[in-house]
């Protein structure tokens, strides 16, 4: 949950495991290159340029890494947006 800020921890739940990471959530224009390091899906590249954009990286004990890239609907916050993990599966965020 977003306390305001744009930033903090978040947490993957996955039916035999748990990911830990942060979110960071940009406003439209800004780019995430220096801000964020992702190696498995491109926030500037995945996202369009306007609105309310943002980037979560998540790992687990395992060496499972999920990347999220995400659109925030800034009238209630409620997003959406595609993940990939380190073993090529895709998923469709929705918050």
């Amino acid at each position: 949950m977003d306390a305001g800020e744009g930033y903090g921890p978040a947490r993957v739940i996955y039916p035999d495991k748990v990911l830990e990471g942060s979110y960071r959530t940009m406003a439209s224009g800004q780019s995430f290159r220096g801000v964020v390091k992702a190696s498995l899906i491109d926030p500037d590249q995945a996202l369009p340029p306007s609105g309310l954009r943002g980037f979560a990286a998540f790992s687990s004990n395992d060496g499972t890494v999920l990347e999220c890239a995400y659109v925030v609907n800034s009238s209630n916050g409620s997003g959406s947006g595609t993940c990939l993990d380190n073993q090529k599966n895709q998923y469709q965020l929705s918050f």
